[in-house]
Order: C-alpha cells, then sequence, then structure tokens
C-alpha cells in the first residue's frame, strides 16, 4: 500500500509499505530515498509519535494515509579529544558519527584515522553511532587509542 510522507515544509512524498513493515523500516526507506537520516527522523499520526519497533498495522494505518515528519535539528558544541600526548578540542554537531568524528581528527590534528579507537568513559564507541547517543555532551572527553 502506499502512504503519504508530509515534511515540515509541506512537501508530500508516496512511499510503498506493507502492514507488517516497521516504523524504523519506514525511516529507513525516507533515508535511502531523501538522505536524512533515520536516527534524526520523528514520525507522528495525529499529534502522536510514532514508535520505531511498533509496525503499520500497529497504527491502524491504511492506504493513501498522510505520515507527518520531523527532523531533529543539529547543533554544535565542543568536546575535548586527548591521547597519551595531547588534548584538543573539536566542535561538533549533536548528529556526528563516530566515525565522522574520527575523519575530523585526522583532519584536524593528523592523527591517522586508520586503526583509532575511540572510547568515553572506558567504553569503546561504535562507529555508526551519534555521539549525542553515546551520551557525549559539551566538554566530555574521548579518548584516542590506535592500534597498529
Amino acid at each position: 500500500m502506499k502512504i503519504t510522507i508530509v515534511t515540515e515544509e509541506g512537501s508530500k512524498y508516496q512511499i510503498t509499505v506493507s502492514d507488517s513493515t516497521t516504523i524504523f523500516e519506514v525511516k529507513e526507506k525516507i533515508e535511502s530515498s531523501f538522505s536524512i537520516p533515520a536516527f534524526r527522523q520523528k514520525l507522528f499520526l495525529n499529534w502522536l509519535e510514532l514508535e520505531d519497533e511498533n509496525d503499520i498495522q500497529t497504527y491502524e494505518i491504511v492506504e493513501g494515509m498522510s505520515i507527518y515528519l520531523e527532523c531533529d535539528k543539529p547543533y554544535k558544541y565542543c568536546i575535548v579529544v586527548k591521547n597519551s600526548t595531547e588534548e584538543f578540542q573539536i566542535e561538533i554537531e549533536n548528529t556526528t558519527t563516530v566515525r565522522e568524528l574520527k575523519n575530523l581528527i585526522q583532519t584536524d590534528a593528523g592523527i591517522p584515522s586508520e586503526g583509532m579507537k575511540l572510547t568515553y568513559l572506558n567504553i569503546e564507541l561504535n562507529d555508526d553511532t551519534t555521539l549525542f547517543g553515546s551520551n557525549i555532551f559539551e566538554d566530555c572527553e574521548v579518548e584516542i587509542d590506535i592500534t597498529p
């Protein structure tokens, strides 16, 4: 069935789903079609935010219905990045992924991202996770470890 995604600007796009399609899968379809990362999307039906783990049938969504898309707005803040010899600040956005931070470190500090491991509170950070999603906020310290 086809449903309509309505953006904050009022643009409308149709996507194809089934009753068993999860809300997260809808977000993935939006991401692949419009390059809006799934983690930045919030979907609403009648002012109710749709939960990722639920499916289309849970919300009784039928052919032709509209779902409203809102996107988290990025905002910037600084974190502290350090290794055994130096410490520096990097400005990031709340939507920055760990992989993107590694690239920023390589660009800003000349530390190769190849073999780079980042940790926060002694926990290794996953490349595909956002820093915000890893509970890394302003002035938090991220540590760099290079493995050969």
